[in-house]
């Protein structure tokens, strides 16, 4: 009875922790994506980024500084 237990408490842990690793940013770079920052403010919308500005590209193994040249928003 205490070894099915322990098993099943093993058995929900395991769940619980692919879950949050399916929630953590760093497992959802390994697909490609990045964070983009300006000012230490994620960026969520092309309006906010203006030619010129300095942004920080977050990476899983590092972070990238590139300078704005050119903003293009989707149909225009």
């Amino acid at each position: 009875l205490i070894y099915q237990l322990i098993n099943e408490k093993k058995y929900r842990f395991k769940l619980l922790n692919e879950k949050l690793e399916l929630l953590n940013p760093l497992s959802i770079m390994d697909k490609g994506y990045a964070i983009n920052k300006i000012n230490n403010d994620i960026i969520t919308d092309v309006s906010k980024v203006k030619k010129g500005d300095i942004l920080t590209t977050t990476l899983k193994n590092g972070s990238i500084i590139s300078e704005v040249i050119e903003v293009k928003e989707n149909g225009k």
